[in-house]
């Protein structure tokens, strides 16, 4: 039984690691790429454990079970079924919440989604390991630490193989379904024949207790066939629906009914996980869009905004001959600087799957801009790239189209240091522009701060900035006074000097984008707005968003968030401080050693003892103990969930890497 069930345990790690990358991703795409998700999935998965095995162990101690390997052989089938009930109540959760795709999820549904979402498998995994536990107690086979070492061990194999094979030939259903053949059959190892099975109690009913005062059994036989052929049921489905064919079917069809209940009115063209997330392509009439993570982005074609926001940016540029575009091109936004006298385009784009998914419904002017040899398209990160330049590349226009900074993902192109790297490669009088989304008619605290962030950041490092107003808040930048501009007149007669090609923009364009009132009154609020900067260490921008995403969902979080930072670091330390006071109270308090008149020790030895003081000292070192034991867990998930954040501002695809980085956290 000892190496089965080290086996079992060794397996049951792997399942862990994988459930939890399983869901993760699920949540980030259902959340819209939110990596705050990861923080709730964390707490409320280690909460379901501690209540699984909390149970367990009560169960035991009030109705003990005289064949846990069988109770442990019983829930292992059922946990890969567990997981699929999960991923699929995930996949609706927008539909549970009645929140449209282009809505804003607010904080406190988001945390209560995914706290009710992890259940069921987070009480299931925490109920088997003090079953595991009395098994080996019981048998003396190995040290209970063995079941850890090996749960740990299973959770690095299982991260892996998620990382480096599975994830990249299966899809996450078809994943599930093996897992489900293996613990189909791996449960059978605990359905031992041979072993003996619990004495028949005397007494009319297994229910009824044997003796007065002593707890009853629960009567699990271990010889059960019933309980074997489902555990062999479940295998054989699992290596049904795992089927190459079947699987790849059921699959697409998974695939097909989340986009149908997150999306409805588009339909789903095509498809796909990357290391960098979620990447589907929809359609609508005639025009596409991408939708990333669950958040629609770009559509094309658009070829009316395409071409005002090349006037734009062309023109606050000031004729640039060498432009630099990171993402947002796809809509035809290189195909139409390519008609603007420049000398060289250089395109990054930082996932090579996802365009190739998308490349064959691209526009025909966008598939043309393929070909022109001004032209380079380049994959890889975009802050990498950023990194990498030497100062010769001496872009005259840089334009960072990445949407929102809404995830720490996208918050890493907003930061200063993200514009020092890219500053490095322009020209003395390069521009930068950027944008993010706002509200054309309201500018009310939240937003202030959030565009004021931006502006402020993108300041220190480029001196002069301007912004254009509207739904998004387009921003301009350049080291050298004079070259950006927010005079209508100025950039219509830039535009004019162009020798460019039919058809040209409306006339009238920049005096739409830039009215003057309304220019003056955002330049001046932002100005004014003493936001902080932006850095890869102090995110802001991303806290600013949640801040602002709170306000526009009518959720308390968001308030409570802005009072919280405005009192700065010290609000956080008072809910830790009242817990360990209370607990440290109540171990003073619980003076069990000295109610009898004196201590254990000082009854026994017959000499002269501080019972009362004994008993509160000991008390003291129980509740000293269990501080320790909670500050522990505490400093290492906040030490796990800042190097997952860090990794995501750092590398960008936690996505594809959750499974190995949490592996090598379960190893340590």
């Amino acid at each position: 039984m000892g190496r089965r069930l080290h086996f079992v345990f060794f397996a049951l790690g792997g399942f862990s690691q994988i459930a939890q990358a399983l869901l993760i991703r699920e949540l980030l795409v259902s959340f819209q790429g939110n990596e705050i998700s990861i923080g709730f999935f964390y707490g409320s998965w280690l909460w379901w454990i501690a209540l699984g095995g909390l149970a367990a162990a009560r169960l035991d101690r009030h109705r003990p079970v005289l064949n846990p390997a069988f109770l442990v052989g019983v829930i292992l089938p059922a946990l890969p079924l567990l997981l699929a009930s999960q991923m699929a109540l995930t996949r609706m959760a927008r539909f549970f919440m009645a929140l449209p795709s282009s809505e804003f999820i607010p904080l406190g549904h988001l945390a209560a989604t995914t706290f009710l979402i992890t259940l069921p498998t987070g009480i299931a995994i925490g109920f088997l390991f003090p079953l595991a536990c009395k098994i080996l107690a019981e048998r003396r086979e190995a040290p209970i630490t063995t079941l850890y070492i090996l749960e740990s061990l299973g959770a690095l194999a299982g991260a892996l193989l998620f990382t480096f094979v599975l994830v990249e030939w299966l899809g996450g259903w078809r994943i599930l379904w093996l897992m489900t053949a293996l613990f189909g059959f791996v449960g059978l190892l605990l359905f031992n024949p041979g072993s003996p099975s619990p004495a028949p109690s005397p007494a009319p009913s297994p229910l009824v207790d044997p003796s007065p005062g002593s707890p009853s059994p629960l009567p699990f036989k271990a010889t059960s066939s019933r309980w074997r052929w489902l555990s062999v049921g479940v295998g054989c489905l699992g290596l049904l629906l795992s089927w190459p064919p079947l699987g790849s079917v059921l699959e697409e069809r998974m695939e097909a009914w989340r986009f149908a209940v997150n999306h409805p009115g588009l339909s789903l063209v095509g498809a796909r996980e990357t290391r960098y997330g979620h990447v589907a392509l929809a359609r609508f009439g005639d025009q596409h869009s991408v939708v990333t993570d669950g958040r629609v982005g770009e559509s094309f074609p658009d070829r009316r905004r395409v071409a005002g926001d090349a006037a734009y940016f062309f023109s606050q540029g000031g004729a640039p001959k060498r432009i630099l575009i990171l993402d947002g091109w796809l809509g035809g936004l290189g195909a139409e600087l390519l008609r603007y006298p420049v000398t060289g385009l250089d395109v990054v784009s930082q996932d090579r799957l996802a365009f190739e998914q998308i490349r064959p419904h691209l526009p025909p002017e966008t598939l043309g801009a393929l070909s022109d040899p001004r032209m380079q398209l380049h994959f890889m990160d975009g802050r990498s790239f950023a990194n990498a330049l030497t100062g010769e590349e001496r872009y005259d226009l840089v334009l960072v189209l990445v949407g929102d900074p809404a995830s720490t993902r996208q918050n890493r192109y907003f930061t200063r240091d993200f514009y020092r790297g890219l500053k490095k490669g322009m020209s003395e009088t390069g521009v930068l522009c950027t944008r993010v989304g706002s509200a054309s008619n309201y500018l009310g605290r939240e937003v202030q701060s959030y565009s004021g962030s931006v502006f402020r950041t993108l300041g220190r490092v480029f001196p002069h900035p301007v912004v254009a107003p509207g739904d998004q808040h387009t921003f301009c930048a350049s080291g050298k006074p004079g070259v950006v501009s927010q005079n209508p007149d100025l950039l219509q007669e830039r535009h004019e000097e162009i020798d460019l090609p039919e058809p040209h923009p409306p006339k009238d364009l920049f005096h739409l984008m830039l009215p003057p009132r309304r220019v003056a009154f955002v330049h001046q609020r932002l100005e004014q707005e003493k936001g902080e900067i932006n850095t890869d260490q102090r995110p802001v921008t991303f806290f600013l968003n949640l801040v602002l995403t709170g306000k526009l969902t009518a959720s308390g979080i968001g308030e409570v968030l802005h009072r919280l930072k405005g009192m700065g670091f010290w609000p956080w330390l008072v809910p830790p401080l009242v817990w360990v006071g209370l607990l440290l109270v109540r171990g003073w308090l619980a003076d069990e050693g000295g109610r009898g008149g004196g201590g254990v020790a000082g009854n026994r030895g017959g000499g002269k003892t501080d019972g009362p003081v004994d008993g509160r000292r000991g008390n003291l070192f129980k509740s000293g103990a269990l501080l320790a034991l909670a500050a522990l867990g505490f400093i290492a998930m906040a030490a796990q969930l800042m190097v997952l954040f860090g990794y995501q501002a750092g590398v960008g695809f936690v996505f594809g890497r959750i499974a190995l980085l949490n592996g090598l956290f379960m190893v340590g």
